[in-house]
């Protein structure tokens, strides 16, 4: 299976519209911070059981919005980060 970035990207543009439609134009993370991971190397592996993180919402807010004033220090964890905030969005639903 496949998807093109091409493609990937007007996924979002459709989620987010689908998003701003439905009455919502920001994510808060309220009281909530800290959540569980799956380590990035650990996701994939069915034969034996994951290793659990802990990330916190509120510094991957603050480290995205660092890299929209500085895009030349985006890293691929950002793309984790962002991951995260969608599933928050997610439940937001």
């Amino acid at each position: 299976m496949n998807i093109s970035l091409s493609e990937l990207e007007k996924c979002f543009d459709i989620l987010l519209q689908h998003a701003r439609a439905n009455g919502i134009s920001s994510i808060e993370t309220q009281r909530e911070d800290l959540y569980w991971t799956v380590l990035s190397g650990d996701w994939l592996q069915f034969d034996k059981e994951p290793q659990l993180a802990v990330g916190s919402l509120d510094d991957d807010i603050l480290e995205l919005k660092k890299i929209i004033k500085e895009p030349s220090r985006t890293t691929d964890v950002d793309i984790e980060r962002l991951s995260v905030i969608l599933k928050l969005l997610s439940d937001r639903f």
